[in-house]
């Protein structure tokens, strides 16, 4: 090799290992804490994602619960269970007093094609437990028949007229409209037949009617000038002793209850727990024919 080269090549390196260098790293990825703080902007708040939500399809995948699904199911069986017992109360005012099985009630309400599921709620549960049905039990649950069960056991005004007066005689009040009209087939009508021998009185606070017994014993032809002053006159917010102040005040007398109340009354005590002395008592009716054998008696 030429010796010129080797010189030029040795002066080179002397002179490259005289200068300072200073070594560039390879730039390290920035954090967000090593970021100048910013304020928020609209355009930088709009320009973030928005968190992504599991769709549904991956929930089914995944086994999830689907709580739509569920609520659609329970409204669809309560929705057959509401219309087969509108039919069942119609069928009862209309004066059929014979049972069904649930495959004739489904098929009178034309219902037949309800799922399978829901065919065996109703046997097995929902018309068995329900207050407004009663069950008559046959070999097997799909033999069972049902028939609707009123608030009240009565079929005609004969029964109805003996049902308020064994309230009236038992001081139970009187019977709502409301269950009568559920109870009693051709309601309407009886009531008509009956209006001489009861009484109704609509509700001030909830407007229902309430029907009672019309005691004959107790019936008292009074004038309508009186009727129409007993009506005017208003005690809301008076008890008993308010009422009896006012009609001594106003130089009326009235009646006042002295009855004692029960339990009341006063206790006995126990016999021979008096105190002093305890004195014979002779039967008088025999005095002349009573000897004193008390001399007699050994000492």
């Amino acid at each position: 090799m030429d010796p010129s080269l080797l010189r030029e090549r040795e002066a080179f390196k002397r002179k490259a290992l005289s200068q300072p260098t200073v070594e560039k790293r390879k730039p390290l990825p920035a954090s967000q804490y090593d970021r100048p703080y910013e304020p928020e902007s609209s355009s930088s708040s709009s320009r973030k994602q928005k968190p992504t939500l599991p769709s549904k399809s991956s929930d089914n995948a995944s086994g999830g619960f689907d709580y739509k699904n569920v609520q659609q199911s329970s409204t669809v069986r309560f929705a057959v269970l509401g219309k087969i017992i509108k039919f069942m109360r119609a069928r009862h005012l209309q004066g059929d007093d014979y049972a069904l099985s649930v495959n004739e009630i489904l098929d009178e309400t034309k219902q037949e094609a309800v799922a399978p599921k829901i065919r065996s709620w109703l046997t097995l549960e929902a018309l068995t437990q329900n207050p407004k049905l009663r069950c008559e039990s046959g070999r097997t649950p799909e033999l069972n028949k049902f028939i609707y069960k009123p608030s009240f056991d009565i079929r005609d005004k004969k029964g109805l007229l003996r049902l308020l007066q064994d309230h009236h005689v038992k001081g139970a009040g009187g019977i709502l409209m409301d269950d009568i009209e559920e109870s009693l087939p051709h309601a309407s009508k009886v009531m008509e037949e009956l209006s001489s021998s009861i009484i109704v009185i609509k509700r001030p606070y909830d407007k229902r009617q309430v029907v009672f017994f019309r005691d004959p014993s107790v019936a008292v032809d009074m004038p309508e000038d009186i009727s129409k002053l007993w009506r005017s006159v208003s005690v809301d917010g008076m008890d008993a002793k308010k009422i009896a102040d006012y009609l001594s005040k106003s130089g009326f007398s009235f009646i006042k209850n002295d009855q004692r109340p029960l339990g009341a009354t006063k206790k006995r005590g126990r016999k021979g727990a008096r105190d002093g002395k305890v004195v014979l008592k002779n039967n008088d009716h025999v005095k002349d024919i009573l000897q004193d054998y008390s001399s007699k008696v050994p000492k």
